[in-house]
Parts: structure tokens; C-alpha cells; sequence
């Protein structure tokens, strides 16, 4: 602490302070761990560049997150005025309270973060948890309030990115029919809701023991274009393949050859 007191750049005093808080709550020393965070605080608040000032206190959000002492993390959370800082550090709070199996609050959390690449990466990182839990039966109302969250985010790219993993981890804890339940009424682009209905139709087709029913629910999802057609005809000869119906795989190809003769 006497050290850190010694740095002379007030950004890098605060990151060192910042630092030796985490270690002293994790060595359950909480009384040195209030006075160093005192003494960080009163540092970030006085830095005279609001950049840094956001920064330094992002950076103390997070010791305290990864030291599991969620209401101060929070209440440090909530100076920050700068999105990109603020996001920083809820997003670590988020992740903390992932690991203690808080996921509820974890996901209040990720639904206010206000960018959107960390949201769909911290939401990645809380269905990780949850799946590492081995708690799948107990959280359905988890997955439908993570597609709410995926629905929200700005970024299209980063919406499509998480409804694929959302899709795949569906079919992986066999709850492959939330994912058409949500996406009946869901508000995506055309773009998001095919590389989705794509995605979730490998994934049935690689986790599902039966995989027919939900792969044929998949064909009244809309947008249906040449691509996605194209796709689920694929997956549907596979789901014969991996079921071993022959006379089904057969037909299809026939099918598919004169579809192609009369192209």
C-alpha cells in the first residue's frame, strides 16, 4: 500500500491501489481492503481528465466485483458517466455474480449494458456458467429471458452472432422448442433470422436424439428464402441419414434431381 502511494501518476496510483484491494479481500482482510479502497476512490474522483477519471473507477468496479463484493462494486459502478467504462465494469460485476451462480441479477445486468459487443460476449459468458452448473432443468426461464436480451442488442452483427449460440446451446440441453416459441413473435432482420433458423437446424441435428419434429418445425419459420430452403432440405436428408430412413432420403433426392431438371 505505501508503495502504491509512491506512483506518481495518479491513473497508474488508483490501477495498483485497484489491485492490492483485490488481494487483501481475498485474503479476507476487510478492514485494510475499506481503507485501501477509500484511498482509490478519493484518487479516481480527483483525476482532472474525465477519460481517466472513468477509467480508474471502471477499474476499481471491477477488483471489487472479482473480490465478490457485489453492492459496493455496484454503487462504484453507477459514477461512471462514460459508456465504454461503465459497460467495462458492470460487465465484470455480470461475470462475478455468473460464477456464485447468481444468474438472474447477471442477466438484469447485461440487459442494461450499453454496447452491444459486450453484451453478446458477456451473455456468451453466463450461459457458459450456467452449462458448468449442470442446472439446465431449473432454468428455462433463464434461456427465454437471454433471447429477450439477444433480441435487444443494436448491433445486428453481434445479434446474429449470439441468437447462433443461443440456437446451438438449445439444442444442446435438449430444449430445442424455445428457440421457434420465441422466434414465432420475435422482431429480427431477415439476415439474423436465417443464419438463427440455420444454426439451430445443425445444432438439432447434431444434439437432438430425434431430431425430425423439431427440424420440421423449422420450415414454417419466415423468412424462408432459396438459402434457408436450400439449408433445411440439407439438414432434413441428414436427420433421414442419422435415422437410418432410407425410403425418406431417397425420396428427397429424387426430388431434388428433378427440381434441378425442370431449373
Amino acid at each position: 500500500f505505501a508503495f502504491a502511494c509512491t506512483i506518481q501518476d495518479q491513473g497508474w496510483q488508483c490501477e495498483a491501489l485497484a489491485a492490492i484491494l483485490l488481494g487483501l479481500s481475498y485474503q479476507g482482510k476487510l478492514e485494510q481492503a475499506d481503507k485501501v479502497l477509500a484511498k482509490a476512490l478519493e484518487i479516481a474522483r480527483g483525476l482532472d481528465w474525465n477519460w481517466r477519471k472513468w477509467f480508474a473507477l471502471s477499474n476499481i468496479a471491477q477488483a471489487l466485483a472479482r473480490a465478490y463484493d457485489f453492492p459496493k462494486a455496484l454503487d462504484v459502478a453507477q459514477m461512471i458517466e462514460a459508456d465504454a467504462a461503465k459497460s467495462q465494469a458492470l460487465s465484470a460485476i455480470a461475470q462475478s455474480l455468473a460464477k456464485v451462480g447468481n444468474f438472474s441479477q447477471a442477466l438484469e445486468i447485461t440487459k442494461n449494458l450499453a454496447i452491444s459487443s459486450d453484451q453478446a460476449e458477456i451473455l456468451c459468458s453466463i450461459v457458459q456458467e450456467l452449462l458448468q452448473a449442470g442446472t439446465i432443468p431449473r432454468h428455462r426461464g433463464f434461456f427465454q429471458t437471454s433471447l429477450e436480451i439477444a433480441q435487444s442488442i443494436a448491433d445486428t452483427g453481434y445479434q446474429s452472432k449470439i441468437f447462433s449460440y443461443l440456437a446451438q446451446t438449445l439444442a444442446q440441453v435438449n430444449l430445442p422448442e424455445l428457440l421457434p416459441d420465441f422466434l414465432e413473435s420475435a422482431s429480427l432482420s431477415k439476415e439474423c433470422m436465417i443464419e438463427t433458423v440455420q444454426a439451430w437446424q445443425k445444432a438439432i441435428i447434431q444434439f437432438v436424439p430425434d431430431p425430425l419434429p423439431a427440424l420440421r418445425r423449422s420450415f414454417t419459420l419466415f423468412p424462408f428464402d432459396y438459402r434457408l430452403a436450400s439449408h433445411s432440405v440439407s439438414m432434413l436428408q441428414m436427420a433421414h441419414m442419422q435415422q437410418k430412413n432410407w425410403e425418406h432420403y431417397h425420396r428427397i433426392q429424387e426430388c431434388i434431381g428433378k427440381l434441378m431438371l425442370q431449373a
